[in-house]
């Protein structure tokens, strides 16, 4: 049987604290899809580009970034990671997953180091002309960090509490831009369960498309 080709992308996203199986998903999720359609592309931020994987190793591992210095290098990983694979990719009619996207930067530069919604929103129209996705699912549980793994990891309890009630809001809030796109995902069942109900959710959103 051949797989289908959509006439338009779809962009999704996934989100969520650290530990709580967002990658694990992506990755069950993608597979699923390439079964049915010719072509998904997996990737994440940041580091889905050659650009985005030196940016990936200052963000996450340089202990002397400045919190300035972290946003600003956020901001060019989603530059270039929409000018050379998300739009491309969405212009041409294929599906994209994205492990973390913007609301990333709500969440962990915003909550957890508190620049304001308002400055986050004005960068990601720079960097991006604002574009979002048309899913976004949020893992909601408690988040599992190592210690001893990177920078945002160490970033303290404090630090993840905040990220955590930033999630805690994106459930079809008016606070946060396109809010229907959020589906909440309870990230505590079986990961068999849990890819059953995302690709239940893409269906469905595509048949509301036809």
């Amino acid at each position: 049987m051949s797989r289908r080709r959509l006439k338009r992308g779809l962009f999704i996203s996934l989100e969520g604290g650290e530990g709580l199986g967002k990658s694990t998903q992506a990755a069950n999720v993608t597979a699923h899809l390439r079964e049915e359609y010719e072509s998904v592309v997996l990737t994440r931020e940041p580091g889905g580009t050659w650009i985005g994987g030196k940016i990936r190793e200052i963000t996450h591992y340089e202990p002397s970034l400045a919190k300035e210095a972290e946003l600003l290098l956020m901001a060019a990983d989603r530059a270039q990671h929409v000018s050379e694979l998300v739009r491309p990719a969405l212009e041409t009619g294929q599906i994209v997953l994205c492990d973390r996207y913007f609301d990333s930067t709500l969440a962990y530069q915003g909550g957890g180091r508190g620049w304001p919604v308002e400055t986050l929103l004005w960068l990601h129209r720079i960097a991006t002309d604002g574009l979002l996705p048309d899913i976004t699912f949020v893992f909601q549980g408690t988040p599992h960090v190592e210690k001893d793994g990177d920078r945002f990891e160490r970033s303290g309890d404090g630090f993840h509490e905040r990220v955590a009630r930033v999630y805690a809001t994106m459930d079809g809030s008016v606070s946060w831009p396109n809010p229907e796109r959020f589906r909440a995902v309870n990230a505590n069942r079986p990961p068999e369960e849990i890819t059953a109900e995302l690709m239940r959710h893409i269906a469905d959103f595509l048949a509301g498309r036809e």
